[in-house]
């Protein structure tokens, strides 16, 4: 019975990781779709204002459009058509990163806070459906009622748990428990068993952004 019911609640935490993973993921298309808006913008602008920089020069300094074409040779032509191409990309490629260098700062209008606010609701609404399914998950009686402190709700530490229990070392959740704290007071053994962050107050996180953690309270909050 008492294997059963951490069996339970590992499963519940396998969903659970599941959708954590999902919002990670989401989050993580959110934040490349606005780094790849940043990128094409910077390279469209680089690339207009380059080449609008080299027909300036070109037109006022060089002799390519001073004279006629046809009194060039063939050398100087493309010698004069190399280098004004050159000084195009290497202003363009200057530009570009400048551009994306200011935009990713908020430097510049419609940098990444704008952006990040313009796409924000094509995701909101799919964040808002997994954050739902967090909770439900979490209102599950496996979490609700389980007497395990967050502390060691992970997958690893549950299904070390189940094999000592169904290996008959131990007889009851509370033996369990305190032959957790034993081993955990080994520092090997503790980084092994405990997260940095329990899997629960790490969904609580992510699906409520403004929650406050007590790593050392049982989930019923």
């Amino acid at each position: 019975m008492v294997a059963g019911n951490i069996k339970q609640l590992l499963i519940d935490l396998d969903k659970l990781e599941q959708k954590v993973s999902e919002l990670e993921e989401l989050k993580r298309k959110l934040n490349n779709s606005v780094e790849k808006q940043i990128i094409l913008q910077s390279n469209l602008i680089s690339a207009l204002l380059s080449i609008l920089v080299m027909y300036i020069y070109s037109s006022q300094s060089s002799d390519f459009f001073t004279r006629d074409v046809s009194n060039m040779s063939v050398f100087s032509t493309f010698f004069q058509m190399f280098i004004i191409a050159f000084m195009a990309w290497g202003i363009g490629l200057i530009l570009r990163e400048i551009l994306i260098y200011s935009w990713s700062k908020d430097y510049l209008p419609f940098g990444q806070k704008f952006i990040y606010m313009s796409k924000l609701p094509k995701y909101q609404s799919i964040n808002n459906k997994i954050a739902s399914e967090i909770d439900i998950i979490l209102d599950k009686e496996s979490f609700d009622k389980s007497p395990l402190p967050r502390k060691y709700l992970n997958q690893r530490t549950l299904k070390y748990l189940i094999n000592i229990i169904e290996s008959n070392q131990l007889n009851s959740v509370e033996e369990a428990l305190l032959f957790l704290d034993l081993e955990t007071k080994n520092q090997k053994a503790r980084a092994y068993l405990v997260t940095r962050e329990d899997l629960v107050t790490q969904a609580q996180k992510m699906a409520h952004p403004n929650f406050k953690s007590d790593t050392d309270n049982r989930y019923h909050l």
